[in-house]
């Protein structure tokens, strides 16, 4: 792993707590050389486009060609000035026969996912806005009963429901904060009362959000003892052995955080997976250093999956890979068969058999889990994370400033918080034209000094008898915003 991927990965996770420095967003894309015309030289970056299927789409890519063309010509600037900047691509179908399913795509982001036998499965992924025909589905059909293809897991006192899933129907609509379309699938178990809505985001970007909606429909409490809101195939990679980049010896690794202590959140290490389960957990029970997310690199194709779950407690990811390199027999002699396949799954845990109880006619929303497919270099990916978090996750920042003078708490009182101290920086940071007043680590837990081990303990100590209300309003009072770490 180079040094460099470990800063950039501590960026890039979608984490359910921790802090980053965003970096400013590239254009994705490819770029041409220099063109040197009239004297004139600059370099043109276009975006990369899938093949169209629809007349927008044809729109799209004709237009790419004549920015090309108008480049070639010095015309750039008229063409750039009259033409608008293409939109989001987001779209949703939505199969009822023969076996019902949905394809989704966002940017050039595709999933393909349908019930066979009881069983949401995901079909495939693709990263090019590639959509596969049927007819070259028709093997994996075959194949489906015998892999862990389930696109989601959910177990109900101990009884796993894959296979018993029956279609009620599917819809889509817009939705907005985040701006996206919204797919809801909608099925219901054949051997227990309880129906899941499978609610998928489309941004528009390579970023997919995914959770469930569990209800019970039945006329007594029941429990929720195991789920994973998105699982399946990741891969299926065909004669990977000839298409694996130079000084790769495997064809998937998996990156992940090593340690959730304080100090280490970029100590990322990648692993080669072969015909073996990899499992990443966190056990705090409580947010913390640790990040409930994998990277996942195809060394034969140059693509990647990064997967987050938006959970504070505790976690578990399994990661398995099936990798086959053997003689076979061919229509022109002796070759050999090199087939390897990614599946994932990943979810909440508990020591408690029990993760969740239901009232008779309740329902509960699980976690997020969201994935990235993208072919790119690590720069790219972590680029797109962060553009999602910033466009997608975070609350948008008030529209009347952008900027503030802060003033932190963490200075002369570090580690020996109390309210009046506390007064007397906000009355500091008014006094010298702060504009927002920050209490950083150090007034939560059940003990003080100890701001590292306790996080994910949100509850001010003993120290803080009043809450933290009371210093808010002060420093409103005062004129300054709040925020809290």
């Amino acid at each position: 792993m180079r040094a460099d991927e470990s800063t950039i990965l501590n960026a890039a996770s979608i984490s359910h707590g921790n802090c980053a420095s965003f970096v400013s967003r590239p254009i994705f894309g490819w770029r041409l050389p220099a063109l040197g015309i009239g004297g004139l030289e600059r370099d043109l970056k276009v975006r990369a486009v899938a093949s169209a299927i629809t007349r927008s789409q044809r729109l799209r890519s004709t237009l790419g060609v004549l920015l090309v063309l108008c480049s070639l010509f010095g015309l750039n600037s008229l063409v750039f000035g009259i033409l608008p900047s293409p939109s989001p691509y987001r779209a949703a179908l939505i199969r009822t026969a023969p076996f019902p399913g949905v394809r989704l795509s966002s940017g050039l982001t595709v999933c393909d996912e349908e019930l066979r036998n009881g069983h949401w499965v995901s079909r495939y992924w693709d990263s090019s806005g590639q959509i596969v025909p049927e007819f070259h589905l028709e093997d994996e059909r075959q194949q489906m009963d015998t892999l862990p293809v389930d696109a989601f897991k959910l177990e109900i006192e101990g009884q796993e429901l894959s296979g018993t899933w029956k279609w009620i129907g599917a819809d889509k609509s817009a939705v907005h904060n985040p701006d996206g379309s919204l797919v809801t699938v909608e099925l219901e178990s054949t051997v227990r009362p309880i129906r899941v809505k499978v609610h998928t985001l489309l941004s528009g970007g390579p970023v997919m959000v995914r959770w469930l909606e569990v209800v019970n429909t039945g006329q007594h409490p029941t429990a929720i003892s195991n789920v994973s809101p998105w699982a399946g195939q990741l891969w299926h990679t065909p004669n990977f052995e000839e298409k694996l980049q130079p000084n790769s010896e495997d064809v998937y690794d998996v990156g992940y955080a090593q340690y959730s202590h304080w100090g280490y959140e970029g100590a990322w290490r990648f692993d080669p997976v072969v015909n073996e389960t990899k499992i990443i957990s966190g056990e705090r029970g409580k947010s913390g250093w640790g990040h409930p997310t994998f990277f996942a690199r195809n060394n034969a194709t140059g693509e990647w999956f990064v997967a987050s779950l938006a959970w504070s407690g505790n976690w578990k990811i399994r990661v398995t890979s099936k990798v086959e390199n053997s003689p076979a027999e061919r229509g022109d002699g002796i070759g050999r068969l090199s087939e390897a396949r990614l599946f994932f799954d990943m979810g909440p845990s508990s020591v408690d058999p029990e993760l969740r109880v239901l009232d008779p006619g309740e329902s509960v929303k699980t976690p997020e889990t969201h994935i990235l497919c993208m072919k790119a270099d690590l720069d790219h990916v972590t680029q797109a994370l962060v553009d999602h978090v910033r466009r997608d996750v975070l609350p948008r920042p008030p529209s009347d400033h952008v900027f503030d003078v802060e003033a932190n708490h963490r200075g002369y009182i570090v580690d020996h918080e109390t309210e009046a101290g506390i007064d007397r920086e906000i009355d500091m940071a008014a006094d010298i034209g702060a504009e927002t007043f920050v209490i950083d680590a150090g007034w939560y837990g059940p003990e003080p000094n100890q701001w590292w081990n306790n996080t994910g303990d949100w509850y001010p100590g003993a120290w803080l008898p009043n809450d933290i209300q009371p210093i808010r309003e002060y420093a409103r009072k005062k004129g300054l915003r709040f925020g809290l770490w």
